[in-house]
């Protein structure tokens, strides 16, 4: 493996490895993961329900389908002679306004993935589910003392997101045991990073404190400012996904990915005022910040990941939050009429 920033592992191309597809590449974590995967001159299909989105590299071909199609999922794999998958698309706030449609997004969808998958005998599928399949995170996993998440933790989800992600881990469980197929399922903390919006609920709080300070806007959370959490810039999710997809040899069935570090709101606010000083944050005291009513704030214990992927995650809160003003700032003048054009 090469050195990345920092010091830690990046992954290597593996010359043997044919065309990689990626679900939901145009999504805030997509993005990053086709953006690493081309970097490494990996052959990328991008398959998404919208039309492509800022992929310049001719290493990408789009394909528009939706993972609820399992016709369009044969057809798609087949067509491409796709290797090894990368399944990120999802649906998120929906689900509980929609659970219909949550469900068959990310439960069927993920069903429809894996079917495909084993008739086109792909290699290896990398579904990311989500935390939220844990439930309630209370006691000795909640504040205040945060004992790190290992990966057999149970999972008791309340509601239809993580319903619906745990009910995609079993269905991935059930291929792995049935097929002895090569599916590694990741779970990851409080991203963060570009590309969040509000399809993301409650969880886009600190995306805002940065996108609010890069734009001159000041912000104020209510509450929250004791809480903290493992919170992960979405290139670093990227990364370590990226590490799991490409990995020769056995992996695991599942891994943790976390900055290692527990996080406040104010450690993310003094580092958007140590780039923009004038920035105005206020933060409240209290729990809860996303106002999510349960304990979902937690740590990640990555050790499984380190040992056997090599990952570590490679931005501080001071790097990231950086990278993600910056980004911020050329975003914002693409939509000007005299800014630059194109996506970072």
């Amino acid at each position: 493996m090469s050195a990345a920033p920092g010091g830690s592992p990046t992954a290597a191309r593996d010359e043997s490895l044919g065309p990689i597809l990626v679900t939901g590449g145009n999504g805030a974590v997509g993005h990053f993961v086709i953006e690493e995967l081309a970097s490494l001159g990996h052959e990328i299909v991008s398959l998404s329900r919208r039309d492509a989105d800022g992929f310049p590299s001719p290493k990408v071909r789009h394909v528009k389908a939706d993972v609820r199609d399992l016709p369009e999922m044969v057809s798609a794999f087949d067509a491409h002679r796709v290797h090894r998958i990368i399944h990120l698309a999802a649906l998120l706030l929906e689900c509980e306004s929609d659970p219909h449609l949550g469900f068959e997004i990310n439960s069927v969808g993920t069903l429809n993935v894996l079917e495909a998958a084993r008739r086109a005998c792909v290699e290896r599928v990398v579904f990311v589910s989500s935390k939220a399949a844990f439930g309630p995170l209370t006691g000795e996993w909640g504040y205040p003392t945060y004992r790190a998440i290992a990966e057999d933790h149970p999972l008791n989800p309340i509601g239809m997101y993580g319903l619906s992600k745990r009910t995609a881990e079993d269905i991935a469980s059930y291929y792995r045991k049935h097929y002895g197929m090569d599916i590694v399922t990741i779970r990851f903390g409080t991203s963060v990073g570009p590309g969040k919006g509000a399809r993301h609920g409650a969880s886009i709080v600190t995306s805002t404190i940065v996108e609010n300070a890069a734009r001159g806007i000041p912000t104020t959370v209510a509450r929250g400012g004791d809480e903290r959490d493992d919170i992960i810039y979405n290139r670093d999710v990227a990364h370590g996904v990226v590490l799991a997809a490409l990995k020769s040899g056995r992996v695991s069935p599942v891994y943790h990915l976390g900055s290692g570090k527990l996080i406040r709101l104010e450690d993310i606010a003094r580092a958007v005022r140590a780039v923009i000083p004038e920035s105005q944050i206020e933060i409240g005291a209290g729990l809860d910040y996303m106002g999510l009513g349960i304990s979902n704030y937690c740590l990640m214990s990555t050790e499984l990941a380190r040992d056997e992927l090599g990952f570590a995650a490679r931005y501080s809160v001071g790097d990231w939050v950086k990278e993600y003003i910056e980004i911020s700032r050329a975003q914002g003048d693409a939509r000007s009429p005299n800014g630059p054009a194109g996506r970072s």
